[in-house]
């Protein structure tokens, strides 16, 4: 049997740092948050749900892991929030580039 496949050598790369990206419209913010609030719904209900079959034993520490669930639920909304305004696209023939990122850019 010959082997038929070879790598072809590339030579040379698009260079996306000089492609203009687009923002992404204002109303995949509400995808995005109507995804960061299911999530958490879920979470929070999970939690209610063991807390009120007596899945926990000390009844003292169930308050810290509500304010603990919440904490973490406004910080991923304020990250989402924040690096949404970050987030843009490009559309070209055979590639689909985005950038995004809330501090750096990836």
């Amino acid at each position: 049997m010959t082997d038929s496949f070879q790598n072809i050598a590339v030579t040379s790369f698009p260079d996306i740092v000089k492609i203009d990206f687009k923002s992404i419209n204002n109303k995949y913010l509400k995808v995005i948050l109507i995804h960061v609030f299911l999530v958490f719904f879920i979470l929070f209900t999970a939690l209610f749900i063991a807390d009120y079959s007596g899945v926990f034993k000390i009844v003292e520490n169930t308050l810290w892991l509500y304010l603990i669930l919440f904490l973490v639920f406004i910080a991923v909304l304020a990250l989402k929030s924040i690096g949404f305004k970050k987030m843009k696209y490009v559309v070209r023939k055979k590639t689909f580039p985005t950038k995004k990122g809330c501090f750096l850019e990836v």
